[in-house]
């Protein structure tokens, strides 16, 4: 699980929550199906609740949606999408968290006492908008794999990542890329 944080630590929140359904382009992979699992995920990203609902599954469903549309237009330099503006903003309102200080120094997140999903949405839902608006140092980018096209904070030096993450979609690109000069070479090769 402290890998997974150090991970999570490494890449908004707001985009690796986005990432819960992948391939989007493809075949779909859904990574939080079932309530279970969102806690699952929101306990790894150091936003622990009680438990999940079907209903608040959906809510949770409809923000990562939300997010991806609005990180999608902000990647295309497109009008942010009036639909996704409210459902962000309206999970940000409805969480009740709080930024608290740890004594090493870092940003913690408390929850309600409930510890409530719409907390933790509320919390990605800040997150969202902190990266939407320009406050964080980077950029929104599309994953150059047409099967995936996941929404990611580039933060790299030159901005010019072309990969959600390279040990998925940039190896699978270039393995295909690599197999396919091979073929071409193969066909060009002259017959002995």
């Amino acid at each position: 699980m402290d890998e997974v944080r150090e991970w999570n630590a490494l890449f908004p929140l707001a985009t690796s929550f986005t990432a819960t359904l992948t391939e989007r382009r493809g075949e779909p992979v859904e990574r939080i199906p079932t309530p279970r699992r969102l806690v699952d995920w929101l306990t790894v990203s150091g936003l622990a609740v009680d438990s999940c609902t079907a209903a608040q599954l959906e809510l949770a469903r409809e923000l990562r949606e939300a997010i991806h549309a609005a990180a999608t237009a902000t990647a295309m330099h497109a009008a942010l999408p009036e639909s996704a503006v409210r459902i962000i903003n309206d999970r940000s309102v409805d969480g009740r968290a709080a930024a608290v200080l740890t004594p090493e120094g870092a940003r913690h997140w408390r929850l309600s006492s409930a510890a409530r999903v719409e907390d933790a949405l509320g919390v990605i839902a800040a997150d969202a908008i902190s990266i939407v608006s320009g406050e964080r140092d980077g950029k929104m980018a599309l994953c150059a794999s047409p099967t995936c096209r996941a929404a990611f904070f580039d933060t790299s030096q030159s901005r010019t990542r072309k990969w959600c993450e390279m040990n998925t979609c940039g190896n699978r690109e270039k393995k295909a890329r690599f197999l396919a000069n091979q073929r071409k070479n193969a066909t060009a090769a002259p017959t002995v």
